[in-house]
């Protein structure tokens, strides 16, 4: 229901910042000047979309890397950190984003980068996947159809009724 109300009111609700989010808005800076260090210069990037048919998909990296990379970095409490390093793999909960982020960016790599300042910079190249791709695309047009369906259902449901005015200054998106 929230993408929905996002379309029909073109503003999007603020979002809770939480005590890790905030760290990662801090430690981001850090973590890529620490991998350009170490590994290779990053490139800032704005906001990417990919689109097919009438449906688009987004993503915004946290950097780009030569003509074919990608970093994504994940700010991590110290605990996390020593999990990640001692596994030797990217968090499960993290695939999808990557994944999303090769499918919308075209990329041929990207090093995911896990960071807790005063341990060591864990970096994992992630290649492209197939079955992936496959899911994301089926999910996100899944996604896309349900919502566009929420939203002409609403219209319907509105007609006649009077419109309420938001301020200007609410307008967000």
């Amino acid at each position: 229901m929230v993408a929905a109300a996002e379309r029909i009111t073109g503003f999007v609700d603020p979002t809770f910042v939480s005590v890790d989010m905030e760290r990662g808005l801090y430690d981001e800076p850090l973590a890529a000047d620490a991998y350009a260090k170490h590994h290779a210069p990053v490139d800032p990037c704005g906001f990417m979309v990919r689109t097919w048919g009438d449906t688009r998909l987004g993503y915004s990296p946290d950097g780009l890397v030569g003509t074919n990379g990608l970093i994504e970095i994940k700010s991590r409490r110290g605990k996390k950190q020593v999990e990640t390093v001692l596994t030797g793999e990217v968090p499960a909960e993290n695939m999808a984003q990557l994944q999303a982020g090769l499918f919308v960016s075209g990329r041929a790599w990207v090093d995911y980068v896990s960071f807790s300042a005063g341990l060591h910079l864990w970096t994992m190249r992630v290649t492209p996947d197939a079955r992936w791709f496959d899911a994301i695309r089926a999910a996100v047009e899944a996604f896309e159809e349900a919502v566009t369906a929420t939203v002409a259902t609403y219209q319907e449901a509105v007609k006649g009724l009077p419109m309420t005015e938001r301020p200007v200054e609410d307008m967000v998106l």
